[in-house]
């Protein structure tokens, strides 16, 4: 890419009107046009190869030859967002910034957008770096950021980064084992914070996971992008036994953040560590208690 074209310093601000301009949905690109328009827009004359700076079509690295293009206005802003070193501002932005949650929504929306005009090694390059820095920046999030984001929005985020991961993996337990820890990390998170609500919130991540291992019902609003195959699932019933244990949840459910409204909520967890045998007469004792 040439030093002397590159884009102006992307921001949190800017993002919205990024995500707009990259956006398939925009009216303006699914107008319909003659053929003769279209054969003047993709025209590959000397005026255009001297008049416009931006390759009509988008070099190798960036786009599937074989793909049927959607938009010829939306391929040249790809095109001309890759020759300034945009996607590099993308991502430097994503791992410099704590973003919120207006910022992560606008960053997927330009990744859902573009993943079908990008080539496979470029995409992969691209998505795996958003991907796995949103996780990590949904770890950090404060308790007061936490309480804001509605569980349908973070219902949302977390399938938005599974079809990222199924655009860049073709294996389908690695896709499950990278959902799987964010949405166990997000409960665990959940629970910690001081509001019932959230707590709430993350028992039913641990309530899905009951169902998913023992292919049980119990009530839970936990949604998530239904499985095509068990064989995809990488959390089984061991490895879920095992994470309960290593972050001692019967502890975390009976200690300083006891609340009277949701110890009802606990008896699905429960149930599964007795399955176990991870509840001795203490457990038992300490939650008649």
């Amino acid at each position: 890419m040439s030093k002397r074209c590159k884009v102006d310093k992307l921001t949190k601000e800017n993002l919205k009107a990024l995500s707009q301009i990259l956006s398939d949905d925009s009216a303006f690109y699914s107008l319909q046009y003659t053929s003769k328009c279209m054969e003047d827009m993709t025209s590959e004359n000397e005026e255009v190869k001297l008049n416009n700076p931006i390759e009509y079509t988008l070099p190798d690295e960036f786009t599937e030859t074989n793909r049927t293009v959607y938009s010829p206005f939306l391929k040249d802003n790809i095109n001309c967002f890759c020759k300034i070193n945009g996607f590099e501002e993308l991502i430097n932005l994503i791992q410099t910034h704590q973003l919120g949650v207006k910022a992560i929504r606008e960053v997927l929306d330009i990744c859902l957008a573009i993943k079908s005009y990008l080539k496979a090694d470029f995409k992969f390059q691209i998505f795996e770096a958003v991907v796995f820095k949103i996780i990590d920046i949904f770890k950090g999030y404060t308790n007061e950021t936490l309480k804001a984001i509605t569980q349908d929005d973070m219902e949302k985020f977390v399938n938005c980064l599974e079809f990222l991961l199924e655009e860049i993996y073709t294996d389908k337990k690695q896709i499950d084992k990278a959902i799987q820890e964010l949405e166990l990390g997000l409960a665990l998170l959940y629970i910690h914070t001081p509001y019932i609500e959230k707590r709430v919130q993350g028992i039913n991540i641990l309530i899905s996971k009951v169902n998913l291992v023992n292919k049980s019902n119990f009530p839970c609003s936990w949604k998530r992008k239904a499985f095509q195959n068990n064989q995809d699932v990488w959390l089984t019933s061991d490895k879920y036994l095992e994470w309960l244990t290593k972050y001692n949840i019967f502890s975390l459910f009976f200690g300083e953040t006891l609340h009277s409204e949701i110890v009802v909520k606990y008896y699905a967890v429960l149930s599964f560590l007795y399955s176990k045998d991870k509840l001795n007469e203490k457990h038992l004792e300490l939650i008649w208690d």
